[in-house]
C-alpha cells in the first residue's frame, strides 16, 4: 500500500472560506466531498476509482467526472482508501480529520492509477481556497499557487495566483470547462511583482467580467486550471475550481426542531384547553 506522507498534505491545506470559515452547522455528524482528475488535465473520464472509509464500511465508485462524497460521518480521524484499475493491490490511503459539523473538501490528484497529491479545504457559504499542483517537469519547482473564489451580498470574486516567481517573470493563466470541447482558454497574463507574485483578480463589485462568461463563480466549479510560462508555453500548475458551497450534513437537527415546535404547539393547546375547562367549571359553581 502506497500511504501519502501527513507533509504532502499539510502543504497544501489552505483556510477554510474567504470570512473566516464561516459557522458550523448544528449537527452531531460531518461530511466529505471531493473530486478526482488526471495530473495531465486532459482526461475527461475519471470514472472506476474505488473511495472507501475502512472505519465505517462505506465505499462509492467514482462516476466520469470524479466526484465522490460520504455524508453522516461520525467527526474524528479517517482513514480514506484510493483503489483504481491498473494500480498496485491496496490502493493509496490518507487520514483525514473530520470535525462536527463541517463539511470537508477534497482535491485528489492521480496519475497512472495511483494519488500523487491531495488538497483538503473547508467549505462554506461564501468561498473556497485550494492550492494549485505543481506540474510534473516544472521548469520552475519552486512555484507554488492557489485558485480563491468567494460569492457573497456584494458580488463574485475569482482569483489565481502564482508565487515564487522572479520578479518580472510572466505567467498566463489558462481555464477550461471539462465538458466543452474547446480546450484551455487564456483568461489573462500577469507579471509578477517585486515580491515575485502574480495574481489574476476579478471582482464583478469593482466591474470585471468572470472567466468564461459565467455569470458567478459557481459556474465555474469544477473548470481546470493551468498556469504556464508566457515566454516558453511551458507548465508550471495545474488545478481545478473549488466549489463554493457546502452540501447539508444532515437534516436530522431540523427535523428534530420541527418536532419539538410541534410538540410545545401541542402542550400550549393542552394547557389552553385545561384552562377552558376549569373556567367552565367555577361558572357552573
Amino acid at each position: 500500500m502506497r500511504v501519502l506522507s501527513r507533509s504532502s498534505l499539510a502543504a497544501c491545506l489552505l483556510a477554510a472560506g474567504c470570512g473566516g470559515g464561516g459557522s458550523a452547522p448544528a449537527t452531531s455528524s460531518a461530511a466529505l466531498v471531493g473530486t478526482i482528475y488526471e495530473i495531465d488535465g486532459q482526461t475527461l473520464d475519471r470514472s472506476g476509482v474505488r473511495v472507501a472509509v475502512p472505519e465505517t464500511g462505506d465505499h462509492v465508485m467514482t462516476p466520469r467526472d470524479g466526484d465522490f462524497e460520504f455524508r453522516n460521518i461520525p467527526p474524528g480521524t479517517i482513514t480514506l482508501v484510493f483503489e483504481s484499475p491498473g494500480a498496485p493491490a491496496g490502493g493509496s490511503s490518507e487520514q483525514i480529520d473530520l470535525e462536527r459539523g463541517r463539511t470537508v473538501r477534497l482535491f485528489v490528484a492521480m496519475q497512472d492509477g495511483e494519488v500523487i497529491h491531495m488538497c483538503k479545504s473547508d467549505e462554506d457559504e461564501e468561498g473556497a481556497k485550494m492550492s494549485l499542483v505543481l506540474a510534473e517537469g516544472s521548469p520552475l519547482p519552486d512555484v507554488e499557487g492557489a485558485v480563491e473564489v468567494e460569492s457573497d451580498d456584494d458580488g463574485e470574486e475569482f482569483e489565481i495566483e502564482a508565487e515564487h516567481l522572479e520578479p518580472g517573470t510572466e505567467v498566463d493563466f489558462f481555464l477550461d470547462n471539462p465538458g466543452d470541447a474547446d480546450g484551455f482558454v487564456l483568461i489573462g497574463t500577469v507579471a509578477a511583482d517585486a515580491e515575485g507574485d502574480a495574481e489574476l483578480e476579478l471582482k464583478t463589485e469593482d466591474g470585471d467580467v468572470l472567466p468564461l462568461g459565467a455569470a458567478s463563480v459557481a459556474d465555474l466549479v469544477g473548470f481546470l486550471i493551468e498556469v504556464r510560462l508566457t515566454a516558453t508555453g511551458e507548465l508550471l500548475l495545474t488545478g481545478e475550481v473549488p466549489d463554493v458551497a457546502a452540501p447539508d450534513v444532515d437534516d436530522d437537527d431540523d427535523d428534530d426542531d420541527e418536532d419539538e415546535d410541534d410538540d410545545d404547539e401541542d402542550e400550549g393547546e393542552d394547557d389552553d384547553e385545561d384552562e377552558d375547562d376549569d373556567h367552565e367549571e367555577e361558572d357552573d359553581d
